[in-house]
Parts: structure tokens; C-alpha cells; sequence
């Protein structure tokens, strides 16, 4: 049922967002700052809207055993997911770091279901951050395992919280839940993926303050 819901949405969503660029490219006739305004803050929404269609959409197809299986450069695959994701920024706001290897990281996996999974980490590490906090992305192969890293120096979690991450529609408690307000199945879509590709995914906080998030995925040999 999910799945239908979803997809019948996406026909009408598309159309909806369309209208709205075409309205902010000014295609439609001049528009007031008021009329502006208005009409950023749908986009925002019909975004984060398509966001969860498109999650749910993951979540089903990796619980149904749909994700593809083929050889990856995890390597290209977090510098393709980077460059979109700091596009989506303000430049300024987020010193971001990152550590990749040299050598080419393979695995046997999905790429798009890695890509949704990925970038909901890195999208939930710029919500919950303040402006100035750097995020931390690090990834290594070593042995028969990957492991990719994203720290960042946000709101935290408690202890007691991390057994109920990945829960879905389970959204963590803190100071700005009600100004970050979301389905809260993002987690739950990045933990299923991880465990389809064999993996785990592990949260912890951080000293002072912050969330380090931890994907460990089998290693694959080398492309021919």
C-alpha cells in the first residue's frame, strides 16, 4: 500500500513543483516580495514532501529485496553524494571537512539506495548543527571492511535514545524538535540499506556535544 500511495504521489508532486519554478523564474508575470516569500516557502515544503515520498519509496524496495547488486567505487559514489549535498548549502554556515583514501573503495551494492542513505545522514548532520559547526566526513578500507564516518557537533543524543534511532517515524527529543519537525524516518531508511548491503549502522554522541554516525559495509575485491 505504501508503495502505491507513493507512487501515485509523484505524478502530482512533480506538476506541483514545476508550477512553482516556473512561478519563481518570474515565467509567469512579476512577482511582489510577499508573493515571493510565499512561494519559497512552498518549494521548501513540496521538497521536503517529495524527501519522504522518496524515502518511503527506498524503504519499501529494500525491504522487498529490490536493491541492485553490482560493483561500486564507494570513494566516487561520497564525492558525486558530496558535491550535491554542498550545493544545497550556505556556504558559510558549515565548515565541512572531509577524509577520503587514495585507492578506490569497491563494494557490491546499490548505488542509489547508497545515495539516499548517505545523504540523509549528511542532510540530518546540517539540520541539527549549529551555524559554525563543522561536520566531519571520513571514510577507510581496511581488511574486508568499509567504514564511513560523519561527526558533526549539533544537538546530540542521549544514551537512552540511541536504542529507538532508526525507528521509523521516531524522531529524537531535544531543544529544537519542534523547530527541525520531521517524519523521523530517515534513520530507519539508512539503517534498512546498510543491513540489505550486510552492514551496520552504529550512533553515538560526542564530547562536548554532537552525533558521530558510523556505516561498516563489506569490502569487495577491486573492479577488472
Amino acid at each position: 500500500m505504501i508503495q502505491n500511495v507513493s507512487h501515485e504521489l509523484r505524478t502530482p508532486l512533480a506538476v506541483a513543483m514545476g508550477y512553482l519554478e516556473l512561478l519563481a523564474e518570474g515565467a509567469l508575470g512579476p512577482l511582489n516580495p510577499e508573493q515571493w516569500e510565499a512561494i519559497a516557502v512552498s518549494r521548501e515544503r513540496l521538497r521536503e514532501l517529495h524527501r519522504y515520498v522518496e524515502l518511503l519509496l527506498t524503504l519499501q524496495a529494500t525491504r522487498a529485496g529490490e536493491l541492485a547488486r553490482i560493483p561500486l567505487d564507494l570513494k566516487q559514489l561520497v564525492q558525486e553524494i558530496l558535491h550535491r549535498w554542498r550545493a544545497r548549502l550556505d556556504p558559510g554556515r558549515y565548515p565541512v571537512v572531509t577524509r577520503l583514501p587514495v585507492e578506490d573503495v569497491w563494494l557490491i551494492g546499490d548505488p542509489e539506495g547508497l545515495i539516499r542513505a548517505i545523504g540523509e545522514v549528511l542532510d540530518n548532520a546540517a539540520k541539527f548543527s549549529p551555524r559554525g559547526g563543522t561536520i566531519e566526513i571520513a571514510l577507510e578500507a581496511e581488511g574486508g571492511q568499509v567504514r564511513l564516518w560523519v561527526r558533526d557537533e549539533g544537538i546530540g543524543i542521549s544514551e537512552e535514545q540511541i536504542g529507538r534511532i532508526g525507528q521509523p517515524f521516531y524522531q529524537v527529543e531535544g531543544g529544537t524538535t519542534r523547530r527541525f519537525r520531521g517524519m523521523g524516518i530517515g534513520l530507519a531508511v539508512v539503517r534498512a540499506v546498510v543491513e540489505a548491503h550486510g552492514g551496520k549502522l552504529h550512533i553515538r554522541p560526542r564530547s562536548p556535544r554532537g552525533t558521530e554516525v558510523l556505516l561498516t559495509l563489506p569490502r569487495a575485491q577491486p573492479a577488472p
